[in-house]
C-alpha cells in the first residue's frame, strides 16, 4: 500500500499525524475491505524514543450502506412511479418527484397530510386499510384505485404497499409505490364499450337477417326466386355495413347510403339523379334506409322505370322547418316506365318501406302508384345522431 507507507514515513520523520486516511486492501479470506486509519507519533519521556500509534477501523459495511442509500435515493428521485411513505397515523412522511408528476402536488404541499384525503369520492368499492392489515401481520398489499390530482381530475394507479417496521417488529408506517395506469383503464373501458356495442349490433344484424329470411321464404315464392331475393337483400345490407365500417361505425350520411345502394342499378349513362343536402344517419337508420332503397330499386328494375331503357329515377331531399326542429322531406320518383300498380299483398319490401322505415325515423311514408311510376315520399325529423 504505497499511500500508507508514505503517510507512515512522514509521520515517523516529521511527526506529522494523519486522520481518517481511507485505504483499500484485500484481506485473506475476507476480500476487498475499506479501512479508515488514524496515525499519531508519541515521544517518550526524554524525547529519545517515539511510539507510533495507529487506529484502524473497518468501514466497509458502513461505506456500502452509504453507497446503497445513495443509489436508492437516485432511484426514488428518477423513477416515474410515485413512491410515498406514511407514518403509523397515516400521515405522509416522504413524497418523491414521481408522485408530483402523477398527482400534481409538490412535496411541501403533501408532507404531513393524510394520504387518504386523496381518494376519489367516486371510487367504487371499499379500499383496504393497509395500516390495520399490517398490524394484523400482512406483508404486502396490491390493489388498483383512483385518486384525485391537484386539478381535481381522477387518475387510476396500481398500488403496492409494504409495512415499515423497526428492529423489534413494531409498525412504524408503510411505503406505497403507485404506477399510473389511467391509459390502460381507459383502454379497457373503451374495449368493454366496443364489445357491448358489437354484441348489440350483432344481435340487431341477426334480427334483420332473420326477418329478411322469414319474409323472403314466406308464401308461394319458388326456391330459386327466394334464394336470389335473399342473396340480393343480404348484399344490400352488406353494402350498408361497409359504409359503417369505413366510418368506424359512427354512422354514415344519406347521400353515401343512396349511392352505395343504387350502384348495381346505375347503368351507363346513369339512370338516377341524386340531389340533397348533407344528412347524417345513425348506424341503425343507415342499414334500414339501405334495405328500403334496395327494395325500391329492385321493384323498379323488375316492374318500373328501370325495366325499360328510357326510364329514370329522381331521388331528392330537402331540409325545412325551424332550426331547432328541422324536418327532412325525401322523395323517390320514377318516370318513363310503365304505369305503376299497387301490389296485391304486403310483402317484405312494402312492409319495410311503409312501416319499418317511418318507425325508425319517427316520420311518415306515402307510396303512390301513378301512371308515370312509383313515387315514395318520406317526411320525418332530421335524424338525431348526437354530438360529433
Amino acid at each position: 500500500m504505497p499511500r500508507l507507507r508514505g503517510l507512515l514515513g512522514t509521520l515517523v520523520q516529521d511527526g506529522q499525524p494523519f486522520n481518517d486516511a481511507q485505504i483499500e486492501r484485500v484481506l485473506p479470506k475476507i476480500g476487498l475491505r475499506h479501512l479508515l486509519i488514524n496515525g499519531r507519533k508519541l515521544l517518550r519521556e526524554g524525547g529519545r524514543q517515539s511510539l507510533v500509534l495507529l487506529a484502524i477501523e473497518d468501514v466497509t459495511d458502513r461505506r456500502r450502506a452509504v453507497e446503497s442509500s445513495r443509489q436508492l435515493a437516485a432511484i426514488v428521485d428518477s423513477t416515474s412511479d410515485a413512491i410515498i411513505s406514511i407514518d403509523a397515523e397515516g400521515l405522509i412522511n416522504s413524497w418523491n418527484a414521481g408522485a408530483g408528476k402523477i398527482f400534481g402536488f409538490s412535496a411541501p404541499e403533501m408532507i404531513g397530510k393524510a394520504l387518504a384525503a386523496m381518494r376519489d369520492p367516486a371510487q367504487v368499492g371499499k379500499l383496504p386499510d393497509c395500516l390495520a392489515q399490517f398490524r394484523d401481520g400482512a406483508s404486502t398489499l396490491h390493489y388498483e384505485m383512483s385518486r384525485l390530482r391537484a386539478d381535481g381530475t381522477p387518475v387510476w394507479v396500481s398500488v403496492t404497499e409494504s409495512p415499515l417496521r423497526d428492529h423489534s417488529g413494531a409498525l412504524l408506517g408503510a411505503s406505497s409505490i403507485a404506477r399510473d395506469i389511467t391509459n390502460r383503464r381507459l383502454a379497457e373501458r373503451h374495449r368493454d364499450i366496443l364489445v357491448g356495442e358489437l354484441n348489440h349490433r350483432v344481435k340487431n344484424s341477426l334480427a334483420i337477417v332473420q326477418a329478411i329470411a322469414s319474409q323472403t321464404l314466406r308464401g308461394d315464392v319458388s326456391l330459386p326466386d327466394a334464394r336470389s331475393a335473399f342473396g340480393a337483400r343480404l348484399r344490400a345490407m352488406s353494402r350498408a355495413h361497409d359504409l359503417l365500417v369505413d366510418a368506424n361505425w359512427t354512422g354514415s350520411d344519406l347521400a353515401s347510403v343512396i349511392h352505395a345502394t343504387i350502384e348495381p342499378h346505375q347503368g351507363e349513362p346513369s339512370r338516377f339523379t341524386v340531389a340533397g343536402p348533407y344528412v347524417a344517419l345513425t348506424p341503425q337508420i343507415a342499414v334500414t334506409f339501405s334495405l328500403a332503397l334496395h327494395e325500391l330499386s329492385t321493384n323498379a328494375a323488375k316492374y318500373g322505370a328501370l325495366s325499360v331503357p328510357e326510364g329514370r329515377v329522381d331521388i331528392a331531399w330537402t331540409i325545412n322547418g325551424a332550426a331547432d326542429a328541422p324536418q327532412l322531406c325525401w322523395q323517390w320518383a320514377e318516370t318513363g316506365g310503365p304505369p305503376a300498380k299497387a301490389p296485391n299483398r304486403v310483402g317484405f319490401g312494402t312492409g319495410l318501406i311503409e312501416k319499418v322505415l317511418p318507425m325508425e325515423l319517427f316520420g311518415k311514408v306515402r307510396v303512390s302508384y301513378l301512371e308515370s311510376g312509383v313515387v315514395c315520399v318520406l317526411d320525418s325529423p332530421v335524424p338525431d345522431v348526437g354530438p360529433e
